[in-house]
Formats: C-alpha cells, sequence, structure tokens
C-alpha cells in the first residue's frame, strides 16, 4: 500500500464545501477520518460498530446524546444530555449510543469511526423513513 501524502486539517476544512459529505480523508487500520462541513440539525442516529470522535476544527457544534438508549425516535421520551463543544474540543459518543448534532452558524467538524460506519442514508431515504432517520452500520 503507497504511503499517503500529509492531510492539512484547515487547508481541507476551508476546502469542504459539501455539507455533511461523508467521504473519508484518512485511513488507518480500521479507523476513518472524516472532515465535514456542518450546518443546521442533524436527524437521530446510533454507530452499533463504532464509538464516534467528534474534533471541533472551527465554529461551534451542539450534541445531544440519550445515554444507554439506541432509540432514534424523534419524539423519544428517553432523558438526554447536551453539550456544545467549540473550536479545539474533542468529544467521543459511545459505541450504540442514541445522539444527534447541529451546527447553527455552521462548524467544520473531523469524525472519527471504524471503516463504513459513517454511510447514511440518501436524503429520499431519509425521507422515506420520516423525521426519525437513521444510519446503516
Amino acid at each position: 500500500m503507497p504511503i499517503a501524502a500529509p492531510v492539512n486539517l484547515g487547508a481541507e476544512a476551508t476546502a469542504q464545501n459539501k455539507i455533511w459529505s461523508t467521504d473519508p480523508h484518512v485511513r488507518f487500520n480500521d479507523q476513518e477520518l472524516t472532515i465535514m462541513r456542518l450546518e443546521g440539525q442533524f436527524y437521530w442516529h446510533v454507530h452499533n460498530d463504532s464509538d464516534e470522535m467528534f474534533l471541533i476544527i472551527d465554529g461551534e457544534v451542539f450534541v445531544e446524546t440519550r445515554e444507554g438508549s439506541t432509540n432514534i425516535d424523534e419524539e423519544a421520551d428517553a432523558p438526554t444530555t447536551s453539550r456544545w463543544l467549540r473550536k479545539g474540543d474533542v468529544f467521543v459518543v459511545p459505541r450504540g449510543t442514541a445522539h444527534r448534532s447541529a451546527a447553527p452558524k455552521g462548524a467544520s467538524v473531523m469524525f472519527g469511526l471504524k471503516s463504513n460506519a459513517l454511510l447514511f442514508m440518501k436524503d429520499d431515504e431519509k425521507e422515506a423513513e420520516g423525521s426519525q432517520g437513521s444510519v446503516s452500520d
């Protein structure tokens, strides 16, 4: 396997023009690091086979979690914990934990997960599922 060129987080974050893009930038062992531009609210989802790391490159991200719950129903009454993540913050959502994120003013974030754990449904599939959304693991 050829050795990949270095990736500059700031340059990649600035160049990212697709919102919520899941194209990985770096792969190692069975992990993928993906630099994403976030805007607005994402839907509740869960990664059953991978923790998810958030590294805030720029902006602020609001993350809600349902500790100990895989319930992704928008109307679920499971207790949630909310956290504001700011530039430079690192946060890990444990595998099997229902969560969602929002970036009201936009943010650049690097996500780390196991390979293929960051495969989101296409917009037309989300609409067919209704407002709860889902993630393919």
